[in-house]
């Protein structure tokens, strides 16, 4: 027999105020951007980033619910949850399944039904609306470390399976993609070493758009995109988030912490942290005990 999960599950709470649901649905979906090639079959499909989650609750506002913190439901907690409801304000949201998330209210729907005496059934919406603990601030399509490592990595694994791989210049290709990769291993790197290496990648990505231009297969230019998308993270990166004057240190934290107390501990600011570290930007709010983040040392 499949055990009750949903019964070791937290309660759904909206500005703190507790409520029973009896329908969830929380989804959201990645935004592409379709390239077409002219004469030619199918097209490539590159994300551009992660729409808004979006929460739908149904929820039971019924006298006869009167065990635990549900008690008068209709009578004492519809009014107060009414009233959360109205203020249009982003606030704090309790997740049964997937914990506390910065919301904004989207929608409400009471419904009163002849055949059930006691109370009335609720559907709301919501949507995430990150604010600095949750997302990124500064340039649009920013990439921190690991994300344009993981890019590299992703384009050196499939380079060498490509038909066309092998009529590429030779000097398109020599020590392609090495320069980055590791730099999430170092514990602690100069400002100016980190940006040479980001300059090297760039130099990089135009040498290999070059090669592949060279060779007009139109199968390679989704990889020539890829790298021009590479090219232009390594230097915003290295324009917004690297200091040559300061090393960027590699911490380790010790407790599950929101992100703004773990720059407060570092003595950075949110922003300043998550130019280095955009990944923390795409989960909860709450960075896990043991995480690695990177930083410029002030």
């Amino acid at each position: 027999m499949t055990d009750d999960v949903q019964k070791q599950l937290k309660p759904l709470s909206w500005r703190d105020i507790v409520v029973p649901i009896t329908g969830r649905q929380v989804g959201f979906s990645h935004e592409m951007s379709k390239h077409k090639f002219q004469f030619r079959d199918n097209q490539f499909t590159e994300p551009t980033g992660r729409g808004e989650m979006t929460f739908r609750y149904s929820i039971p506002m019924l006298e006869g619910i009167a065990r635990g913190p549900y008690a008068n439901l209709f009578i004492k907690t519809l009014p107060k949850f009414f009233e959360a409801m109205l203020d249009r304000r982003p606030g704090p949201l309790n997740d049964p399944v997937h914990g506390l998330f910065q919301a904004q209210p989207v929608s409400y729907s009471e419904t009163l039904d002849a055949a059930v005496r006691d109370g009335v059934k609720l559907e709301i919406d919501f949507i995430h609306s990150p604010n600095l603990d949750e997302a990124i601030v500064p340039g649009e399509g920013l990439k921190g470390v690991k994300s344009l490592a993981e890019d590299i990595d992703a384009m050196n694994a499939a380079l060498p399976k490509q038909p066309w791989f092998q009529d590429l210049p030779e000097e398109g290709t020599l020590d392609l993609f090495t320069s980055l990769a590791a730099i999430g291993d170092q514990i602690s790197l100069a400002g100016d070493q980190f940006a040479a290496k980001l300059d090297k990648v760039a130099y990089q990505m135009d040498t290999l758009t070059e090669s592949i231009d060279s060779i007009s297969d139109p199968d390679a230019w989704p990889f020539r995109d890829a790298a021009q998308n590479i090219k232009e993270s390594a230097l915003e990166l290295k324009s917004s988030a690297v200091d040559p004057a300061k090393n960027i240190v590699k911490f380790t934290t010790k407790t599950a912490k929101t992100i703004s107390a773990v720059a407060a501990e570092l003595g950075i600011s949110s922003e300043d942290l998550l130019k280095l570290n955009e990944e923390l930007a795409a989960g909860a709010p709450i960075i896990p005990k043991g995480t690695v983040v990177l930083y410029n040392a002030p």
